[in-house]
């Protein structure tokens, strides 16, 4: 059986690790199968960054970043149990921060670090860049954008609201974003997708 739409990048990662039952595994197989450049490409991606993570040679992390870890996923388990069904909780697929530096390398000098998030059937890519001491240039975009309905916008909640509308490409921005914890919706005709705790800095 042939899927109906592209499986998500979430989907195409759990299927690179086995993680799916097998009648999804045969779907994605099938489609695979019909030479999907887009999946194709997003295969790619995928074994490249979990061959990265196989190939890590770090010790076991540090007990508080487990616990960490662990309440994460808790509060993404409550999350994806709420009863409002038009409101979708992005989980967090790729961060530039998690691929450690080789030994004497410094960091970017702009302070640059870029996230991926998925709430199918959308991906949003976010790039937060250092612009002064204190404060960070918040550039993203919501793909697939000839999916989006119009007249979308993004709120960035931190010490305040601001709002930024969504161009047609699904690009948008916020400027001088202070450090700290920020969340940020995407109001998206009747789908409202939130990312609860996005790090700045």
């Amino acid at each position: 059986m042939i899927m109906r739409t592209e499986p998500s990048l979430e989907l195409l990662t759990l299927f690179v690790r086995g993680r799916l039952d097998q009648a999804t595994m045969d779907e994605i197989k099938s489609h695979l199968a019909t030479n999907c450049k887009k999946c194709e490409a997003q295969m790619q991606w995928a074994k490249t960054i979990l061959e990265a993570a196989g190939n890590d040679p770090s010790e076991a992390p540090p007990e508080n970043m487990l616990a960490a870890g662990r309440r994460i996923f808790a509060d993404y388990e409550r999350r994806r149990n709420e009863t409002n069904s038009r409101i979708f909780h992005a989980i967090l697929m790729f961060d530039s921060a998690w691929i450690p530096l080789p030994a004497g390398a410094r960091a970017p000098a702009s302070g640059q670090r870029r996230l991926l998030f998925a709430a199918e059937p959308y991906e949003i890519d976010l790039e937060i860049s250092r612009i002064h001491r204190g404060s960070f240039d918040l550039l993203g975009q919501v793909l697939p954008a000839d999916r989006l309905p119009l007249s979308c916008r993004a709120t960035l909640q931190q010490r305040g609201r601001k709002t930024a509308p969504l161009d047609t490409r699904g690009l948008f921005a916020f400027d001088a974003v202070a450090p700290g914890i920020a969340g940020l919706t995407f109001h998206l005709g009747e789908q409202t997708i939130k990312l609860s705790r996005v790090r700045i800095g």
